[in-house]
């Protein structure tokens, strides 16, 4: 008699196991339904991935445009003249840069300078930069005694530049550089720092 009494007992436990089991299959095949259905996420714009890579190695934040005022000195041999100018870059990749720059250096230089480098951007804020240009210098002519005449002579050159970006804020930059020039056969330093502006 006490074995017809827990019959039922154990049918009834053994069905409700079965139906809760059957619940949690169907349910979990719903929801793997679901889920294949849903339309796979919007992949991010290529700056925007640009941009966590830049963070992810550790690169500083870059803006497509950057605006500078350089300010400092040229040297060649004993002649040392103050050196000022502008200078822009154009960041076709978070690695790439393309530029312009033009300076004037007083004193015993007397020359006006344009290049056009290919910056390289390899981490942080260090930068490499080279490219062609040309320098239109004053030159001393020297005619019989006791007498010289000047005359401005058009030269070509090439520059490489090392450079470090140091952030200040979100958009402003202060560079300490070192070029050298190699211009008909002579090699000029010019060094100092820019005042830059991204956009």
């Amino acid at each position: 008699m006490r074995v017809l009494r827990v019959a039922p007992i154990f049918l009834l436990l053994l069905t409700g196991s079965f139906l809760t089991a059957q619940s949690g299959h169907s349910s979990g095949g719903e929801a793997e339904v679901q889920a294949a259905q849903e339309p796979p996420p919007a992949l991010p714009p290529l700056r925007d991935i640009e941009r966590a890579e830049a963070d992810e190695y550790g690169h500083v934040h870059y803006h497509t445009h950057h605006l500078g005022l350089f300010l400092g000195g040229s040297r060649l041999q004993d002649r040392n003249g103050f050196t000022v100018g502008g200078e822009y870059e154009y960041r076709v990749h978070r690695l790439l840069g393309l530029g312009f720059e033009a300076e004037y250096a007083g004193g015993g230089l007397r020359e006006t300078v344009v290049v056009f480098p290919v910056f390289f951007h390899p981490g942080a804020g260090l930068k490499l930069a080279a490219g062609p240009g040309f320098e239109r210098a004053k030159e001393e002519v020297p005619e019989p005694e006791p007498r010289t005449r000047e005359e401005t002579a058009t030269n070509f050159l090439f520059r490489v530049t090392v450079l470090y970006d140091f952030p200040v804020k979100e958009r402003f930059t202060v560079t300490p550089n070192v070029s050298l020039d190699f211009v008909n056969g002579r090699q000029i330093w010019v060094y100092g720092i820019s005042f830059g502006v991204g956009f």
